[in-house]
């Protein structure tokens, strides 16, 4: 088995957004990316956008899950649907802007019954 780190973009929304990732899929760290939308005529400046970024560590040959995120501004509140908790898995602050997100995992609450039939590495 060998890994890779893969950075997978996150879109800046409301909401759970869903996210195909390879095992063991282990989000090592967030932040804000800038890429290039369009050139200004008027001055001539560059214009950029923003997005989250998350780099996880990944097997090129792992299997696909589909996983669940959600970004969240500092003060906003998020109450879990019943059956599932949020998984904290990041921070990301802009240099530009200022901005702070949070990244959290939504997924299925483990009881201790049940522990042992979780097959999918969480940390």
């Amino acid at each position: 088995m060998s890994f890779t780190i893969a950075h997978i973009g996150i879109p800046v929304r409301t909401g759970v957004v869903e996210i195909e990732i390879r095992e063991p899929g282990i989000v090592r760290h967030v932040a804000f990316g800038a890429k290039q939308q369009a050139l200004v005529a008027a001055n001539g400046k560059s214009q950029f956008s923003e997005d989250v970024v998350m780099f996880v560590e990944v097997d090129p040959n792992g299997t696909l899950h589909r996983r669940k995120f959600i970004l969240l501004s500092p003060g906003i509140a998020f109450e879990p649907t019943t059956g599932t908790r949020a998984a904290f898995r990041g921070v990301a602050l802009s240099q530009n802007t200022g901005m702070i997100v949070y990244l959290y995992e939504v997924m299925p609450t483990v009881s201790v019954e049940n522990a042992h039939e979780s097959t999918r590495l969480i940390s």
